[in-house]
């Protein structure tokens, strides 16, 4: 199977680098898809601000800067703008933050968006995969 580009919502990355039990083990075998290359990750940039946020919370902020450093060796980061952010609004979801990650995801022209929160942009126009459902789109172990 070739190369899936796939947007990592804000709500998945904290499951892998903060160890949030039970949700790391299908994060954290997405996340490792994306290290091999058989996943091509993507984050935006709200959300590395986001993670920064949460580890600084829980771990303390040197360790919350080591966390943006990983997030940004591991993902491309997905710019946003006006024009995104006008999307975002037009799009009139449940929760712009999401409505921003789904414009986002389209302007990059991604296969699908990996989030806990499928009711909350399920009418973004791009395929939305929880981590256990994409673990077994997949076939990841």
């Amino acid at each position: 199977m070739d190369e899936v580009n796939i947007l990592f919502d804000t709500n998945v990355i904290p499951d892998v680098l903060l160890n949030r039990q039970p949700l790391i083990e299908e994060s954290k075998k997405v996340w490792q898809a994306n290290l091999n290359g058989r996943v091509k990750g993507y984050i935006t940039a709200p959300t590395l601000l986001n993670i920064y946020y949460y580890a600084t919370k829980k771990l303390g902020s040197e360790k919350g800067a080591g966390v943006v450093e990983i997030c940004l060796q591991a993902f491309q980061i997905c710019a946003v703008d006006r024009k995104i952010l006008e999307q975002a609004s037009a799009m009139k979801g449940r929760d712009f933050e999401d409505d921003v990650q789904a414009a986002c995801a389209l302007a990059e022209g991604l296969d699908a968006i990996v989030t806990r929160n499928i009711k909350n942009v399920k009418n973004a126009g791009i395929k939305l995969y929880t981590p256990e459902q994409l673990v077994k789109k997949l076939k990841l172990r």
